[in-house]
């Protein structure tokens, strides 16, 4: 079934184009599973070579090995960057690297709280739907693409 139809995140593409921002994919998931459903998307284009696997570190989340591999290949210091992340292990990943952590709840994402779970597992934010993640981008002044 994913191999037919990959979820979709309304907003997503809009907030990927609005910001001047260098980016990346970081997942537990396989590297060729990452490749093959970002294939089935416009969004790999958003990314380039910057698709990362826990197959490529020693530790996946929620270690930081994976935010730290990632932050090198985009040559970003861990505490200049933003992770955003559904699950509370890549919050934990992001929070131990010393990235600014946002918890996401996406709008099919029923899971009574979740929000809170993403809190507790160290969000430095925690945001509902991608509108709400633009409008946290702006607040806190990330340069918007030209």
């Amino acid at each position: 079934m994913f191999d037919m139809d990959i979820p979709h995140i309304p907003g997503v593409e809009a907030v990927l184009r609005g910001f001047d921002l260098p980016m990346a994919v970081c997942s537990n998931s396989s590297i060729n599973r990452l490749e093959q459903s970002l294939a089935r998307t416009p969004l790999a284009a958003h990314f380039g070579p910057h698709i990362y696997s826990a197959e490529q570190v020693a530790r996946g989340k929620p270690a930081p090995d994976l935010v730290y591999f990632a932050a090198e290949k985009l040559r970003v210091a861990p505490a200049e960057a933003i992770f955003i992340d559904d699950n509370p292990h890549g919050v934990k990943a992001a929070e131990a690297a010393g990235c600014l952590a946002v918890g996401f709840v996406g709008p099919s994402d029923h899971r009574a709280g979740h929000a809170e779970v993403l809190r507790a597992a160290g969000a430095d934010h925690v945001v509902s739907g991608m509108a709400a993640f633009h409008e946290l981008l702006t607040r806190l002044s990330v340069p918007v693409a030209a």
